[in-house]
Formats: structure tokens, C-alpha cells, sequence
């Protein structure tokens, strides 16, 4: 797990009813490696679906085991789950697109959303402890839609008072949406930094050059094919040269400017 906390059972009901010990959750981000046509929404929204339903079997069924370095017992990764399941502990996979989407497991637990088990885990029989796992995920022992609960609770226990400091976050499921979105900021602006620094050791970007003997693209001009002759606005000749003619930029933006 990459985090987790301790249910309180001291909390009283009316917050939530949980009879397990601990919550924990095990966050992955999702690669859309498959490119729908761009024309059909739908293709692409399933398919982000199908990737976020991988993502959360993949963190049931534990590719890798471990060794415990006190008791020195070596356990595979599926009865690592099942050490989970049966201490009475819950586990969320946080499965998460590029651009913040989470799976339907953890879009259940702060949201409160129909969430279902990636179909290709049911038919898998040789991680039972996994089929477990998922299974204790969604159902009613772990709490779904604790943010909409926590607005009732905090709006009935202080009344008027803004839960995140400023008028902006006016209740916990305003202020965490807000922090979500900044991590997944933070964690893309972080990747697009590290693979800068990668493309400097291998000596920069690639200039992009126009091809030799190409002089179409000048530093200060674009370059206009012209072969009508160029009359005044009274109609008289001006030029009769078929050659390029250049084009400032500054003139390009101001083409259609009225005067002043």
C-alpha cells in the first residue's frame, strides 16, 4: 500500500459505520496506449475505462512477492492479499488517467459512484485472495461517498464556516477536489521535467531545419507567390514582376486592421 489510515470506530454512526481496522490504498498511474478514432467520444471514453479497470486488476493481483525482514517468511503476492484481507484491512486501488479520471473502485469510496470488478479478475482462479480483495473493495464494509458525508457532517457541526480557509473551498469535498487536482499537476509537470532532463544528456531537441536549397522561410518575412499584375487603388500599374514578394509579419497582422 502506498498510504493508509486507521478506522475509528469511536466516530459514532452518524459519520460512518466501518468494521474494518484500516483503509489503504495503492496508487497507479494509467498509460491510454491504445488511440481510438478521435471522431467516436464514446470509443474513447471506454477505452479509458477498459485501462483504469487494468490498472486496478493489476494491483489485486500482485505480480511480485516479498519477504518480511524481521520474520524472514517469504509470501507470494497473492497470499499478500490475503494477509490484507484477513487482518481486517480494505484495499483501494487508486487507479488514475494522465488527466486526474480515477477508476470506479476509488470513484466509490470519495464519491459514492457505482463501481464494479474488472471482469477478467473473476475468471481468474489462480488468485483467489485477489477475487477477495476486490470484492471487499466494493462492498458494504468499505464506506462509499465519504466526501458527500463529510460535507453533511462538517456543514451541520459548523455552520457557515468556510472548511479550507477562503470562500473558494467552502466544504472538505471542494478543498479535496482541489488537492487532487493539483497533485495530478504536480505529478505531469514533474514527469514533462524529467524527461527534459533527459533529452539535455542526449544533447537537446533536434532542430527542426528547412531542407536545403528551400528559401521559402526567411528569418523576417513569409514569401507570396505573385504573378497578377499589383494595381493602385486608382488603377494605375505598380508592378508587373511574377516573383515573391515579401510579407512582414507586422503586415500580416495588421492586413485587415482598420486605420486609424
Amino acid at each position: 500500500m502506498d498510504m493508509s489510515f486507521d478506522v475509528s470506530h469511536s466516530a459514532g454512526d452518524s459519520v460512518f459505520r466501518c468494521p474494518l481496522s484500516k483503509i489503504g490504498f495503492d496508487m497507479t498511474c494509467i498509460h491510454n496506449d491504445i488511440s481510438p478514432d478521435p471522431m467516436i467520444p464514446i470509443a474513447q471514453y471506454n477505452n479509458l475505462n477498459l485501462q483504469l479497470e487494468e490498472g486496478e486488476q493489476k494491483k489485486f493481483q500482485r505480480a511480485r512477492g516479498g519477504t518480511d525482514p524481521i520474520t524472514k517468511v517469504s509470501l507470494s503476492g497473492d497470499q499478500i492479499i490475503g494477509e490484507i484481507v484477513n487482518n481486517d484491512m480494505g484495499l483501494i486501488p487508486m487507479a488514475i488517467s494522465p488527466y486526474g479520471k480515477f477508476g470506479s473502485i476509488a470513484n466509490r469510496f470519495w464519491y459514492g459512484t457505482h463501481a464494479r470488478i474488472p471482469p477478467k479478475l473473476l475468471t481468474s482462479k489462480d488468485r483467489p485472495n485477489a477475487i477477495k480483495a476486490a470484492k471487499l473493495s466494493v462492498g458494504a464494509k468499505v464506506p462509499s461517498g465519504v466526501l458527500h458525508r463529510a460535507n453533511k457532517v462538517w456543514r451541520l457541526q459548523h455552520p457557515g464556516k468556510m472548511y479550507g480557509g477562503s470562500y473558494k473551498a467552502m466544504d472538505p469535498m471542494t478543498h479535496t477536489n482541489q488537492l487532487f487536482g493539483r497533485l495530478v499537476c504536480t505529478a505531469n509537470g514533474a514527469h514533462i521535467i524529467r524527461n527534459m532532463k533527459k533529452i539535455d544528456k542526449l544533447g537537446g531537441p533536434i532542430p527542426v531545419t528547412a531542407p536545403t536549397g528551400d528559401n521559402s522561410i526567411r528569418n523576417d518575412t513569409l514569401s507570396e507567390p505573385s504573378a497578377d499584375p499589383i494595381m493602385d487603388r486608382g488603377g494605375n500599374l505598380v508592378s508587373n514582376e511574377a516573383e515573391n514578394v515579401g510579407v512582414s509579419r507586422s503586415s500580416v497582422m495588421t492586413h485587415n486592421m482598420p486605420s486609424a
